[in-house]
């Protein structure tokens, strides 16, 4: 018997739950990041300043979804660092490096050597073995 009260561990996995969740709308909020910011500097001249690159960006209709999904990541970070270990979320959402490479492959037809491609596994790899561990290892957090 375990002297916590009962429903602890109910609460226990539903927070877990949710960690997770939370986990997973970051990767997809943050490869969104990344392709919205991509597709606002599409056609961006070499020859542009820094400035003439910041009005073509801003200008562009998607840099307000853009922004909207910035304000929706900072929300869920704030929640999701509240909860759960640094050093296990920050790792887990790497798993964002991937998928943004395979969707920058698929939308702009970039290219991915051998050598890109197996340190994108090396990442996958690692955040398989991050993922094995308790998303805290404080006493209050999920675990």
């Amino acid at each position: 018997m375990t002297d916590q009260p009962l429903g602890e561990s109910t609460k226990q996995t539903r927070l877990r739950g949710a960690i997770w969740a939370s986990i997973a709308a970051a990767i997809v909020i943050d490869v969104a990041v990344q392709i919205l910011w991509k597709q606002c500097v599409a056609g961006v001249p070499d020859t542009f300043s820094i400035g003439e690159t910041l009005v073509h960006t801003v200008t562009r209709p998607l840099t307000a979804v853009l922004a909207l999904c910035i304000v929706a990541q900072f929300v869920n970070w704030s929640w999701l660092l509240s909860r759960a270990d640094l050093s296990f979320v920050q790792p887990l959402t790497a798993l964002a490096y991937p998928l943004t490479a395979g969707l920058a492959w698929l939308a702009f037809d970039e290219h991915i050597s051998i050598q890109r491609a197996g340190g994108l596994l090396l990442v996958i790899v690692g955040v398989w073995l991050i993922g094995g561990t308790a998303p805290s290892t404080t006493d209050k957090g999920a675990t």
